[in-house]
């Protein structure tokens, strides 16, 4: 897992699955050999992403709490604009043919 990704540099791996990373954690069936989990391969760490996950989320959370809450409207956050607003519910209306009636 990752050999070529470890040769080419790589200084951390990040699981692509969330349901990989609970299974990397568990090690189901190497519990022995991997008591805390499969942590890292190589020497080079496996991030766990669904602990990285909950906590932003915690940290989110802590921020709102706190009062610290800001959304940014700039670039790819912007309010849509009038006319994209009006090309969404043309496609919502759509009631023709869709990708799996083929």
């Amino acid at each position: 897992m990752g050999g070529e990704l470890i040769a080419d540099g790589a200084e951390v791996l990040i699981p692509g699955s969330s349901l990989m990373a609970p299974a990397l954690r568990l090690a189901p069936g190497a519990e022995k050999e991997y008591p805390n989990g499969l942590t890292e391969v190589e020497r080079v760490p496996i991030m766990d992403v669904m602990g990285a996950t909950a906590k932003i989320a915690e940290t989110l959370v802590t921020l709102k709490q706190a009062g610290s809450t800001w959304i940014s409207r700039k670039a790819f956050y912007a309010q849509a604009t009038p006319k994209a607003l009006e090309y969404g519910q043309m496609v919502l209306k759509y009631d023709g043919p869709g990708f799996w009636d083929y």
